[in-house]
């Protein structure tokens, strides 16, 4: 996707274009947990593109501060990490707050999607290391084999129900750049008229709600 993106996106010949990303970290976990915020954020620093990093990160101390900069467009998007968030992550579910500059559709689309695809990543090997830690424990209490390994599948099927694998298929006929940002054009206007449908329907049942035209229970 990053290769596709750069393609498209980035004239060639040109440096890969950086991704400003603000975090406002509000936790201050205790040293004996492995995985905190800086974790997740080192892991951003640390992409990269044709030996160019993807992500640039610049620290806030408040949300406050971080909001204005991404609404002014001196950033493209900001994490805000809570309080208690790696003690969360550790021990059950862990919340984060992600905004994305709402400015070039492209640019946000991008942004949007490798920032989505990033932490799903992160999320989905988190799960699986809690289900080694979890057997670790039912392998003391369960001796039958068939009986764990039925209790592992369940647990991977809850983590990641859908396994799908995706891989590129090179087409017979070399695109050149031009058309593929044709067709990319003509795909973004068909998802801003689909959002706009959606805006649209989302508008006429909050009218109809505060004219009490529809049920509220």
């Amino acid at each position: 996707m990053l290769a596709l993106t750069a393609y498209i996106f980035i004239p060639p010949g040109e440096h890969v274009v950086k991704i400003n990303v603000g975090v406002v970290d509000y936790d201050n976990p205790p040293p004996t947990l492995n995985f905190t915020s800086r974790t997740l954020i080192q892991i951003f620093e640390d992409i990269t593109v044709s030996g160019e990093k993807i992500f640039t990160i610049i620290n806030y101390r408040n949300k406050t501060k971080a909001l204005k900069d991404l609404r002014e467009g001196r950033i493209d998007a900001a994490l805000v990490f809570p309080e208690g968030f790696a003690s969360n992550l550790t021990y059950g579910s862990a919340k984060m707050k992600v905004y994305i500059a709402y400015g070039d559709p492209s640019e946000r689309q991008v942004t949007d999607s490798m920032i989505r695809s990033i932490i799903s990543g992160i999320s989905k090997n988190m799960s699986m290391a809690k289900i080694d830690v979890a057997m670790n424990y039912i392998t003391m209490y369960v001796q039958d084999a068939g009986t764990r390994e039925y209790i592992r599948m369940f647990l991977n099927g809850i983590a990641e129900p859908i396994n799908a694998s995706f891989k590129e298929v090179k087409p017979e006929t070399v695109y050149s750049r031009p058309l593929v940002l044709g067709w990319t054009t003509l795909a973004m206007i068909g998802v801003m008229m689909l959002f706009t449908g959606i805006i649209g329907g989302a508008t006429s049942i909050a009218v109809s709600y505060t004219h009490l035209t529809l049920p509220t229970n």
